[in-house]
């Protein structure tokens, strides 16, 4: 997809089908795209005019943001056959994001900083603004496990069956956790900021809670380092960034066994 100015490609399904968003070298605009088997194709913001895509599940449903999207002025919103649904605010709020949208169309963002979840039409906050302000979500699995984070430096989050557990760090050495995918068997995939030379570390955390740097579990040349893990899928692949020679690297890890994958 070629654009002016700057495009961000957010999210993909099983089917290839990618979303996004593009903005002009001004970024005085911003559109949501979905690019698929069709081609790429603009997604339609009604009278907002402005948006963004941030997440599309397996029967091709899209969550993501109208309005501008650096303003007050936006909303979240789902895109079904390419048709905008406001999903609204909670009560009081000026403005609501969309992050994250799991196979059975149930979407969790942020409204005003607090996390919520849509569902079958309904918005619901997490809790009371005292206790869940400033917790972001960014992906839901289809039980409904949230990763999250919190935007005041308090480290990565799990939200299951109603109740918010922070992540522990996989040694003491690290100061902060950050969580990016969590699976559908609650498996989850991040980073850790450390001590080390590379500043950060690629870990899992199984669904105990327990966290493990993923630079210990595999076999590195001294010069290679995993920075970041971003995301985990169905047969156990784990994908990120990191370094390699002094320079950007992008990297998949395989499992060794079977029995790592969800489907075993």
């Amino acid at each position: 997809m070629e654009a002016d100015g700057r495009c961000m490609a957010s999210s993909i399904n099983n089917d290839g089908a990618t979303v996004g968003y593009w903005q002009n070298d001004q970024r005085t605009s911003s559109k949501p795209f979905l690019w698929d088997k069709t081609g790429v194709k603009t997604l339609d913001t009604g009278t907002y005019g402005n948006g963004g895509a941030s997440s599309i599940n397996e029967m091709g449903v899209v969550a993501g943001t109208l309005g501008r999207l650096s303003s007050d002025d936006r909303v979240a919103a789902i895109w079904r056959d390419g048709k905008p649904i406001v999903l609204g605010t909670l009560p009081g709020a000026k403005s609501s994001m969309a992050f994250s949208i799991n196979d059975k169309d149930v979407v969790v963002g942020e409204s005003d900083g607090l996390p919520f979840t849509w569902k079958d039409g309904t918005l619901a906050a997490w809790g009371e603004k005292d206790a869940f302000n400033a917790i972001r979500p960014l992906h839901i699995n289809t039980d409904g496990d949230v990763v999250a984070y919190s935007t005041k430096g308090k480290g990565g989050f799990v939200w299951r069956n109603g109740t918010l557990a922070q992540l522990m760090n996989p040694l003491s050495t690290y100061s902060y956790v950050m969580p990016s995918h969590i699976s559908d068997n609650g498996t989850i995939v991040g980073w850790a900021k450390g001590r080390s030379k590379y500043g950060n570390s690629a870990c899992i955390w199984q669904r105990d809670g327990q966290g493990v740097d993923l630079n210990s579990l595999t076999q590195l040349a001294d010069d290679e380092h995993l920075l970041v893990a971003t995301a985990r899928n169905r047969h156990g692949l784990i994908c990120g960034c990191g370094f390699q020679k002094g320079k950007p690297m992008g990297f998949i890890l395989y499992p060794l066994t079977a029995g790592e994958s969800d489907t075993e």
